[in-house]
C-alpha cells in the first residue's frame, strides 16, 4: 500500500512537472518565433530584399506535428499585423526598386494585354518585372525595347523605343 501511493505521488509530481515544461517550452518556441519575424523583418528592410512572394498568415496545417502536439497560440490579430508589417514594408522596397528604373531602357518579352485596356499590353522584364506599354501594333511574344515612364510597387509603365 506504501508503495502504492508513493508510486501515485510520484505520477502527480511528473504530471506537475511535465505541465510546467510543456508551458515553458511553449513560451520558448513563442520567443523563438518573435525573434525570427522580427530578424526577417529587419533583413527585408536593411537589405533592401525585393522578394516575389505570395504572403499569407500563418494556419495551422492539418496533419502536421505542430498541429497535433502544439497551441496556435499567436491571436489572429497579431499573425494580422505581422503580416500586414512585411507586405507594407516589400511594398515600400518594391516601390524604391521601381523608382530606380525610371529612365532605363530594357528588353521585355510581351506577355498578353493589361488588364485595365486591350490598347495596352504587358510583359516583363530579365528581372521578371511587370512593364506596361502602348499596343501599337505589338505583338504576344515579341521581344521588344521599353523605356520606363513611370512605376509603382506593383508594375513599371512605359513607353516602345524603336
Amino acid at each position: 500500500m506504501l508503495s502504492t501511493r508513493i508510486s501515485q505521488r510520484n505520477s502527480k509530481m511528473a504530471k506537475k512537472q511535465n505541465k510546467k515544461s510543456t508551458q515553458y517550452l511553449k513560451s520558448v518556441i513563442r520567443d523563438i518565433v518573435h525573434v525570427i519575424f522580427t530578424e526577417f523583418r529587419t533583413l527585408i528592410r536593411d537589405r533592401g530584399v525585393v522578394i516575389m512572394a505570395f504572403m499569407f498568415k500563418y494556419s495551422e496545417r492539418p496533419g502536421t506535428l505542430a498541429a497535433k502536439k502544439l497551441p496556435d497560440n499567436v491571436s489572429e490579430e497579431t499573425k494580422i499585423r505581422r503580416l500586414n508589417e512585411i507586405i507594407a514594408l516589400q511594398n515600400e522596397i518594391s516601390n524604391e526598386s521601381n523608382q530606380q528604373d525610371i529612365g532605363k531602357c530594357f528588353e521585355v518579352l510581351v506577355e498578353g494585354f493589361s488588364k485595365r485596356s486591350k490598347e495596352q499590353l504587358f510583359g516583363r522584364t530579365s528581372q521578371n518585372k511587370v512593364v506596361v506599354f502602348a499596343r501599337e501594333g505589338r505583338h504576344i511574344g515579341e521581344i521588344i525595347k521599353v523605356r520606363i515612364t513611370s512605376a509603382s510597387s506593383a508594375t513599371l509603365l512605359g513607353e516602345v523605343v524603336d
